[in-house]
This record gives structure tokens, sequence and C-alpha cells, in this order.
């Protein structure tokens, strides 16, 4: 039941990204739910993403 909840917030994330590429908190929240799901390879993805988008963002705080 959990993956499952996870995947549609996946989706929403996703939706929210081709909407608009450069709102970090998409991102953010997209890998916070993959790091969940032990995706770590897609976590660190979206979590370079943030820091792309936003360096003034810090990373270890916004983690939490």
């Amino acid at each position: 039941m959990k993956q499952k909840k996870y995947e549609e917030a996946i989706k929403d994330c996703d939706l929210s990204i081709q909407q608009d590429e450069n709102y970090f908190k998409s991102y953010l929240r997209r890998g916070k739910i993959r790091e969940e799901m032990e995706d770590f390879e897609g976590a660190i993805f979206d979590y370079k993403k943030v820091h792309e988008l936003d360096s003034s963002q810090n990373m270890r705080d916004a983690i939490r």
C-alpha cells in the first residue's frame, strides 16, 4: 500500500516538474520520496538538481 502512495507522489512531482522545470521544491520532494523508496541514484539526481537551481539551499537542512 505504501509503495502505491509513493508512486502517486512521484507522478505528482513529475507533473509539477513538467509544468515548471525550475521549481526546485518538486525536485526536493521527489528526492525525499526516492530516498524513502531506496532509489538512491534517483534521489542524488534530484538533490543535485535542487542545488543547481538554488545553490543557496542548505541541502543538509533541506533533506531532513
